[in-house]
């Protein structure tokens, strides 16, 4: 979202009032922000909070894989 908005980590920092390396560990999912932070980013994106939860939750998820069913009916 900060990409899509043209902000540099510089300046997405400056305007959240974090360091730029904080941000970058967040960006990396290295660390969980508070609710303080989220609300801030939200504003600053010009987005629900919510809804950076939600992406990040869904880029955590795990990734489920199905495997194929075995020909014939056999297991």
């Amino acid at each position: 979202m900060r990409k899509q908005r043209g902000f540099t980590s510089i300046k997405m920092a400056q305007r959240l009032g974090i360091s730029p390396q904080y941000l970058g560990i967040l960006e990396r999912g290295g660390n969980s922000p508070t609710l303080r932070v989220i609300i801030d980013f939200g504003e600053c994106l010009g987005v629900d909070p919510g809804e950076i939860v939600r992406q990040v939750a869904a880029a955590r998820a795990p990734k489920v894989v199905e495997e194929p069913a075995p020909e014939g009916g056999e297991r």
